[in-house]
C-alpha cells in the first residue's frame, strides 16, 4: 500500500451558486483519512456562516451546518481525523456574502 500526503486548498462558494464547492474528491481505489479542515474567513468587517457536507453517491451528510465564522479568523471543525472511501466527495458552501470571502484547506493521507 502506498500513502501519500495531499494539501486541498480553494475559495468557499455561496450556497446560492446552488450546491457546494467539491474541494475534495476521493481517487480511485484509494481510502483517505481527513487529518485536519481549516476554514479562514478574510473579511475584515464580517461574519460569515459556512456548511461542511460528505456527498457520498448523492447521500449528503452535513459535518458543519450553518457556523459562524467571525471576520478574520479561522475554523477548524474537526476534533478527529475522518475517514473517506473512493468517491466521496467534500464540499463546501457559505452564506450569499461569504462567496470568495472564505479559504478552505484540507490535509489528507491518501492510501492506495
Amino acid at each position: 500500500m502506498a500513502e501519500a500526503y495531499k494539501l486541498h486548498t480553494g475559495l468557499v462558494a455561496s450556497v446560492s451558486a446552488g450546491s457546494g464547492t467539491a474541494l475534495y474528491t476521493v481517487p480511485a481505489d484509494t481510502t483517505a483519512i481527513v487529518s485536519s479542515i481549516y476554514v479562514a474567513n478574510r473579511e475584515t468587517d464580517t461574519d460569515h456562516t459556512i456548511n461542511i457536507e460528505v456527498n457520498d453517491a448523492g447521500s449528503r451528510r452535513f459535518l458543519v451546518k450553518g457556523v459562524a465564522v467571525p471576520m478574520q479568523s479561522t475554523f477548524q471543525p474537526l476534533n478527529k481525523s475522518l475517514v473517506l472511501e473512493t468517491g466521496d466527495i467534500l464540499e463546501f458552501s457559505a452564506d450569499a456574502a461569504g462567496a470568495n470571502d472564505l479559504d478552505a484547506s484540507i490535509s489528507v493521507l491518501e492510501i492506495t
